[in-house]
């Protein structure tokens, strides 16, 4: 398994097989991490949109999340919600 976290890009991985840990970031479980977790012995390339720590205060971090999320919805193998 490969792990790419936002905002990294994950384009050397574009042509593994991958999932987008998709839904949920602010205020909900971190069910991404479970599904890490459940899917640790696999091929997939995981891109999870929850980062570890959103840096809130900085002015273009909401715009480098969406612009991420955006181009990973577009690409991915699979969206898993």
């Amino acid at each position: 398994m490969h792990y790419i976290e936002a905002p990294h890009p994950y384009s050397e991985y574009a042509l593994h097989k991958s999932i987008y840990l998709a839904g949920g970031i602010t205020n909900c479980p971190d069910w991404q991490q479970q599904m890490v977790h459940l899917l640790r012995h696999t091929d997939y390339t995981l891109l999870n949109p929850r980062r570890k720590c959103f840096p809130i205060t900085a002015p273009n971090a909401s715009r480098e999340q969406i612009t991420c999320e955006y181009h990973v919805l577009r690409d991915a193998s699979v969206i898993l919600y």
